[in-house]
């Protein structure tokens, strides 16, 4: 779970796609609901794979399949594990990779 921006994000790291997406997304929020009552609620849960661009730190996408740019920034956020990095990430629906800058 990560909130950095004040949006709860789920991110899910996984290469196997063993589950319909949707169907996990629900489980995910559903369950975090009733297990975390006084806690902030999932807004939308991102996948995170390994990217086919050997540069990128990760793919994500999102598990109803449109572009989050909150989802985006949690993810980045929690992968580059640092508050003042750059590079680059690939985000499905996007045919190039987006450029990321964390500062501060």
């Amino acid at each position: 779970m990560a909130y950095p921006s004040g949006n709860m994000t789920a991110i899910v790291f996984d290469d196997s796609r063993r589950q319909d997406l949707r169907e996990l997304n629900e489980r995910i929020m559903k369950t975090w609901s009733q297990e975390n009552p006084d806690k902030p609620q999932i807004e939308q849960c991102c996948f995170i794979t390994t990217p086919k661009n050997d540069d990128a730190i990760a793919r994500v996408e999102m598990f109803g399949g449109e572009f989050c740019g909150n989802a985006l920034r949690n993810a980045v956020k929690v992968l580059s594990g640092e508050s003042n990095s750059k590079g680059i990430i690939k985000v499905f629906g996007l045919d190039d990779p987006l450029k990321y800058q964390l500062n501060g």
